[in-house]
């Protein structure tokens, strides 16, 4: 019997699949977000002692809370763009040229849309300079805050990168095993399919043969049953396992009702007799050759029984 076995972990990817088809970049972003906030909270009370940790969390000024908001909607901008990229992947497959580092990079160009905003905002707002000066030599604490919002934007992009990179991988890996499965099934399909050419093969090759032992058979009880000599077949324990229609007639019985009675006349190999055949109406004198033969695989006598005309009845007397 052939069985398939496929290799392991095939349940395992699909459930990993699944489970990375469902994190929603989105709220992702929006957790990288609160990171934010917790992390520019704690800066201030450190770095710049701004009161206690509990107030920058929850009542910061209002120029925190603008740049606050500016990155994190940057972040969350950030989140929609990556979790349709995700969604694009996810539908067009692993093969879709997004490049192993796009998303990386795009964090890169989001980071630097928000230094340029921030850059725009201090001289157009806050009059702290020129353009340049802001983009190439801001000061320490905008540098400071700016750098904070940079690296959680690549921090972000990381993650969802590592994320699709994982996923393709998955996907790969998924792919390479269902490759190997539909291979170990054509090898089990056409392993079966030659092995029942050989049994269609053996089974045609017996019915040849049994059709070829049935015209023999046949042939040979034609023959038997032209000649006017009667033939029996006669086993080992001397019972009988064939007569011809000649015989019939010497006996005055059916071959259904001689096959399998024993055989009483004398069995002399190589020798002639002349005996008697018994039948209803008398008895017929027949001469009696018996030689070796072979009936269905066994050894048997094989009986030739020769009527004897009137003359050569008489001329025996």
């Amino acid at each position: 019997m052939l069985t398939l076995i496929p290799k392991g972990g095939g349940m395992e990817d699909t459930t990993k699949a699944r489970a990375m088809d469902r994190i929603n970049l989105i709220w992702v972003g929006v957790g990288f977000s609160a990171f934010y906030w917790i992390l520019e909270s704690v800066r201030d009370v450190l770095a710049f002692g701004r009161g206690t940790l509990t107030e920058r969390l929850f009542y910061p000024d209002l120029t925190s809370v603008w740049m606050r908001l500016l990155i994190i909607c940057m972040i969350i901008f950030y989140g929609f763009y990556a979790q349709s990229i995700k969604a694009n992947i996810n539908q067009e497959g692993s093969n879709r040229a997004t490049g192993r580092f796009r998303i990386v990079v795009s964090g890169f160009l989001f980071a630097l849309a928000y230094w340029c905003l921030e850059a725009a905002r201090d001289v157009f707002i806050f009059k702290k300079g020129s353009l340049f000066v802001q983009l190439v030599y801001p000061d320490v604490p905008d540098l400071s805050v700016r750098l904070l919002a940079v690296c959680v934007l690549i921090l972000f992009s990381v993650y969802v990168q590592n994320l699709i990179n994982d996923r393709r991988a998955l996907e790969e890996s998924m792919r390479q095993k269902q490759e190997e499965l539909e291979k170990l099934v054509e090898e089990r399909t056409a392993e079966l399919r030659k092995a029942n050419e050989m049994l269609r093969e053996e089974v045609e090759g017996r019915r040849r043969l049994e059709t070829a032992l049935w015209i023999s058979r046949r042939s040979f009880q034609d023959i038997v049953n032209a000649t006017t000599e009667g033939i029996v077949m006669v086993d080992q324990a001397h019972n009988i396992r064939f007569a011809n229609l000649s015989f019939e007639e010497m006996c005055g019985r059916t071959s259904q009702e001689i096959v399998g009675e024993p055989f009483s006349l004398p069995l002399n190999i190589g020798q002639t007799a002349h005996v008697m055949v018994k039948n209803p109406t008398g008895a017929t004198e027949v001469q009696m050759r018996v030689l070796e033969s072979e009936w269905e695989g066994a050894p048997v006598f094989l009986v030739l029984l020769h009527p004897l005309s009137d003359a050569e009845a008489l001329a025996r007397w």
